[in-house]
């Protein structure tokens, strides 16, 4: 017999073998971030637990997604429920994701909202009545010892002219006493210029993060323009977040340069991959990343809503 127990912090174990794990997980839903409302579902078969899901729900906004003009200025909004996490680029499920547990945990998440969506999976799930449609890709890049002397021709030559804007800029990697208002400031920068913004993080984020996070600071003449925020575990690092200031910044590359250097840090610490987060594609792939797809389910619980939204499904701009 299967059954679903709801609960709003996740287990100790959840998500171990990943950096973001369970700390993270419980420091983002302490920050209480608005507009978003995470919980989890521990499903247990005959009594053992077999799965946890990880969702939230949120106020969800069509005209965000579809690249319609029209769906754009309408003020249409509906009650979702998204299966994954805010903040993670890659969706997941820790345990079992078969089509009986699955069907158990809709079954559940239709009763709190109309829209139930899977975000961002890389792998395929046994979803019956779901549309699929591409998901932002994730760029991964394995990190060899060699990497640059393993870049040759045309592309060596443009790096070096990409490194030379670099010059001038100081790195730092501090792990107390992080300017939390200066990042927080940068991260808003840059968070104002995305085309697409989904969440919208608080102070109390950063500051609950800190703990279990890595930081790259970059300064031009004393001044703190741009930084990166990370995950890092058992060889992998997980990028968050960054921000930067665009009008110093851009001249001396500064997207690149945090790139670059992470880049350094992960040969330096003998990490084996890099998941550098989603958007800024043109850069990543020139540094070698690899775009690995993903998937994004969705089903409404009115059939006439949920064949409109399939048909508009090739005009949703996530890919």
């Amino acid at each position: 017999m299967m059954e679903i127990e709801e609960t709003g912090a996740p287990p100790e174990d959840f998500m171990q073998d990943f950096c973001e794990d369970a700390k993270f997980y419980e420091a983002f839903r302490q920050s209480r971030i608005p507009d978003f409302d995470p919980g989890y579902l521990l499903v247990k078969k005959d009594g053992k637990r077999i799965a946890t899901v990880p969702y939230f729900l949120m106020d969800f906004r069509p005209g965000a997604f579809i690249d319609l003009a029209l769906f754009r200025k309408l003020p249409v909004s509906m009650k979702a429920a998204f299966v994954g996490h805010p903040s993670a680029d890659v969706g997941r499920i820790d345990g079992e994701a078969s089509g009986e547990v699955l069907h158990e945990v809709n079954d559940f998440l239709f009763a709190k909202a109309g829209l139930v969506v899977y975000k961002f999976f890389r792998e395929s799930l046994p979803l019956q009545e779901f549309f699929e449609i591409p998901g932002m890709p994730i760029p991964i890049l394995k990190v060899e010892r060699d990497y640059f002397a393993d870049i040759h021709g045309p592309k060596r030559k443009h790096l070096h002219r990409e490194i030379h804007l670099t010059e001038g800029l100081e790195y730092r990697e501090p792990s107390d006493s992080l300017p939390l208002e200066e990042i927080y400031r940068l991260y808003l920068n840059t968070y104002n210029h995305g085309e697409m913004q989904f969440e919208k993080l608080n102070l109390d984020y950063f500051r609950n993060t800190a703990p279990i996070s890595r930081y790259l600071l970059v300064y031009f003449q004393g001044e703190l323009i741009g930084f990166a925020q990370w995950l890092q575990k058992d060889g992998s690092i997980c990028g968050k977040y960054l921000g930067m200031d665009y009008e110093k910044g851009k001249p001396h590359g500064i997207y690149f340069a945090i790139m670059l250097q992470m880049i350094r840090i992960a040969i330096r610490e003998g990490c084996r991959e890099i998941d550098f987060g989603v958007s800024g594609y043109e850069v990543k792939r020139r540094l070698g990343c690899e775009l690995v797809p993903t998937r994004v389910y969705f089903r409404h619980a009115n059939p006439v809503i949920n064949r409109l939204l399939g048909m508009l499904g090739k005009w949703i701009g996530l890919d």
